[in-house]
């Protein structure tokens, strides 16, 4: 797993909870 593939993998969920908050 690439750096870039994990920053994939976390963005969305990321995006997710800041919309949240």
């Amino acid at each position: 797993m690439s750096g870039r593939t994990v920053a994939a993998w976390i963005q969305a969920p990321l995006q997710a909870a800041m919309a949240a908050i």
